[in-house]
């Protein structure tokens, strides 16, 4: 009985979170954190599947970063520094610039947040020049 609660309660955060999410990511695109209900059926449902893989690919992405840093890093600070850095600079000037240039500056401003929370510990790791690769 416990953990038939303890799931329920859990599966209900999850949905509130997901709607959050929804929520947030409409508001980015519309402006509206409720525009994507006035979509058709089918059009509601392409969006969330648009969410989920979005979801998924910073998911991996995110593992990526985290397998660099954990199992690189000691290996040779430079390039895991720079494997970690130069794509999320790619990504910041590629997404940034289109959503700027297509009018969705929420995009834009929720991108500039991601890359302040990915620069703070990127300019604190940053390899000194002339540090060496440990054996």
């Amino acid at each position: 009985m416990w953990h038939t609660r303890n799931r329920k309660r859990s599966n209900a955060t999850g949905r509130r979170r997901a709607a959050a999410a929804r929520r947030l990511f409409a508001w980015i695109a519309y402006g509206s954190g409720d525009r994507v209900a006035t979509f058709g059926p089918d059009a509601v449902a392409y969006v969330r599947l648009v969410h989920a893989i979005l979801g998924a690919i910073t998911v991996g992405w995110a593992l990526t970063m985290l397998a660099i840093v954990a199992w690189f890093w000691r290996l040779d600070p430079r390039r895991a520094w720079l494997a970690v850095a130069v794509p999320a600079a790619a990504w910041f000037l590629l997404d940034t610039g289109y959503s700027l240039a297509s009018g969705f500056w929420r995009n834009a401003v929720f991108n500039s947040a991601f890359l302040l929370a990915l620069a703070v510990p990127l300019f604190l790791s940053r390899p000194v020049r002339g540090t060496e690769a440990r054996p």
